[in-house]
């Protein structure tokens, strides 16, 4: 996964300072966006992002494979646990450990205007 917050902006015309000005997260985590390709926000930031510029988070958001091109299917999600499917396999983890606390990306993902 990668960042495309570098392009975006350019593209745009928008200066990291005035990004982290739209936006209202961190200078640190503005800058860091903006010059680390590698760093992925976290889901009260890309809600902030997607909000202020009115944009899917796909549109800043790239996933790159690490060159194994067989693991490219989506896993599917059932009520005991996650099911993964690889190379023609099935496995499935029973217990999904999550933090009470954090938001997960698809819940603020969900959470997006249809207009964003």
């Amino acid at each position: 996964m990668k960042n495309l917050i570098k392009p975006f902006l350019d593209q745009k015309g928008i200066t990291p300072y005035r990004f982290w000005h739209d936006t209202g997260i961190s200078r640190v985590t503005a800058y860091k966006l903006y010059n680390d390709s590698t760093y992925i926000p976290g889901a009260d930031v890309l809600v902030s992002i997607c909000d202020t510029y009115m944009i899917q988070p796909g549109l800043i958001l790239e996933w790159v494979s690490d060159g194994d091109s067989s693991l490219q299917e989506i896993p599917s999600v059932e009520s005991e646990g996650v099911t993964t499917k690889s190379k023609g396999k099935t496995s499935k983890n029973v217990s999904v450990h999550r933090k009470r606390n954090v938001r997960s990306l698809l819940e603020a993902v969900c959470d997006l205007p249809e207009t964003a």
